[in-house]
């Protein structure tokens, strides 16, 4: 019987700490505001408590889509950063498996009033000699 109890203790014992030290996995996808996918796009978790320790990065595949994997427990800022796009961070807690599913991220629109294109053509000059012969 005692055996029974020993095998009981042990058997919650590694419960407990596999729960303890478990890891994670956070996936989702980027789109702009058309719903096409971003690819390539840099996505990073940093430190929620001071916004600038990276704790992971990621790029996202072609069909905007991300993961990542043997994430702790605990709080995070998920910033997304990619060349033409605003910048887009939020606060997420990673407590089990999580999928953000889709994130849209926003065109940067910048529009210009007018703008002057100016040239000038180079000037060529040709020099000409003729040689006058007598004979």
């Amino acid at each position: 019987m005692k055996k029974n109890h020993v095998y009981f203790l042990l058997t919650l014992l590694f419960i407990i700490t596999t729960q303890a030290f478990s890891q994670h996995s956070v996936r989702g996808k980027l789109i702009d505001e058309n719903r096409q996918p971003v690819a390539f796009a840099t996505i990073i978790l940093l430190s929620a408590q001071d916004s600038v320790s990276v704790y992971k990065g990621a790029v996202s595949e072609e069909n905007g889509s991300f993961s990542f994997k043997d994430v702790e427990e605990d709080k995070y800022l998920l910033k997304t950063s990619f060349i033409g796009f605003e910048d887009h961070q939020e606060i997420i807690e990673v407590s089990k498996d999580l999928d953000l599913y889709r994130i849209e991220i926003k065109v940067i629109s910048s529009e210009l009033d007018e703008f002057t294109i100016q040239s000038r053509k180079p000037t060529i000059t040709r020099y000409c000699s003729l040689a006058v012969r007598n004979n």
